[in-house]
């Protein structure tokens, strides 16, 4: 599969797989429910469809969704790439939600397609993934798994990943790195801003003291090998004097009632803390952060800049520095959230789970994840 194209409405009315010759496996409903021909181009992006485009060595390995009380294809339809990435192809019309669905391809093989009608997944269709390894580069990684310890070994296969980019062959061999703490070698250093590249992560960032970590069970990240390329190093006296900067704007004395009897601070000193790099969660947030943008770009008042929070307390107060810009399109802001230690070390690594809301103070407007502008209020 090269792309993915997916039209929605009050359900999910068009899914369709573009194969590598060209090829268009799936399904797009007319208005009547009559199937349209997949090749027609201009009739997809008549009927809403937004194609989705896959790197070279990605391939599909996971589906899920709700299929849909009202026919058509389904509600809601989440594709899961061996690179991490989720391609969400969602409806608008809640009510419509039926029950949930989820098919894994089997190892070794990728997912080309998703069989739905009358609103209900059926299955999938999956064929083998190439294996682009070579007989010699395999023997090549058989020796290097019994003495890993050789550094020289690591870097003929190093050049052979990425000769075709950053694909799987790549990224697992990055990832393999990681765990033997051999990704430091000089001969990765090229192959490390190829990863960073690939992810879009800030240049600021330092990919060397990336390391390979298992995600903890629970969290909505998927991942091929369960596992995610993940930094915490401790702040300097400079950043965490500019943190403390952050905590004084915005703190306030004020009583609220989820202190649960317990008085007010007359302020808060930030003793220690942690600058987190998780590459999958950047990933994600920079793709969810474009598809806002794109969706801005139809909205006549946010274009006017008619959305606008006023007077943010944690706004402006770190300076211009490239590590703290923000989108100011997307209204992108610095937030608090109160947690526990236990469960921040959890959130960094993996994410915010939405089935452990209200954990810690409630769920004064229901279950969400919940932040805020005051450190007082997050406290």
């Amino acid at each position: 599969v090269t792309r993915v194209c997916g039209g929605t409405g009050w359900a999910v009315h068009g899914l369709c797989f573009e194969l590598k010759d060209g090829r268009r496996l799936g399904r797009f409903l007319e208005n009547n429910g009559s199937d349209m021909d997949l090749p027609n181009e201009l009739g997809l992006l008549g009927r809403g469809g937004k194609w989705h485009g896959l790197a070279k060595g990605e391939h599909i390995i996971r589906v899920s969704g709700y299929n849909c009380r009202n026919g058509y294809l389904c509600y809601a339809v989440t594709l899961y790439t061996n690179m991490r990435q989720a391609i969400e192809i969602s409806a608008q019309h809640k009510e419509w939600q039926g029950s949930s669905f989820n098919y894994t391809a089997p190892k070794g093989e990728q997912i080309i397609n998703v069989y739905l009608n009358n609103g209900t997944c059926k299955g999938i269709q999956t064929q083998a993934t190439p294996n682009n390894l070579s007989h010699d580069q395999r023997r090549q990684l058989a020796a290097l798994m019994l003495a890993p310890q050789v550094d020289e070994m690591w870097e003929p296969l190093v050049k052979v990943a990425l000769q075709d980019g950053i694909g799987s062959q790549a990224k697992y061999l990055f990832h393999l790195a990681c765990s033997m703490k051999k990704h430091t070698l000089p001969c990765f250093q090229q192959f490390s801003h190829s990863i960073s590249q690939f992810h879009n992560s800030p240049s600021y960032w330092d990919n060397s003291i990336l390391e390979s970590i298992k995600i903890d069970e629970g969290h909505r990240i998927t991942t091929d090998d369960g596992k995610v390329l993940f930094s915490e190093r401790k702040l300097s006296d400079q950043e965490l004097a500019l943190m403390q900067k952050l905590v004084d704007s915005s703190f306030v004395r004020r009583y609220t009632r989820d202190r649960r009897g317990e008085s007010v601070p007359d302020s808060l000193k930030l003793v220690s803390g942690y600058h987190i790099q998780n590459l999958n969660c950047w990933k994600d947030f920079a793709t969810r952060n474009q598809e806002i943008q794109d969706s801005l770009k139809a909205d006549e008042k946010a274009a006017a800049g008619g959305y606008q929070v006023e007077n943010l307390r944690t706004r402006g107060v770190l300076g211009e520095d490239e590590r703290f810009t923000l989108d100011a399109t997307t209204n992108t802001e610095w937030l608090w959230h109160g947690t526990t230690v236990h469960a921040a070390k959890s959130i960094v690594r993996g994410d915010f789970r939405l089935d452990k809301a209200g954990s810690n103070a409630g769920t004064l407007f229901g279950k969400g994840l919940y932040f805020a502008e005051s450190c007082s209020k997050s406290d």
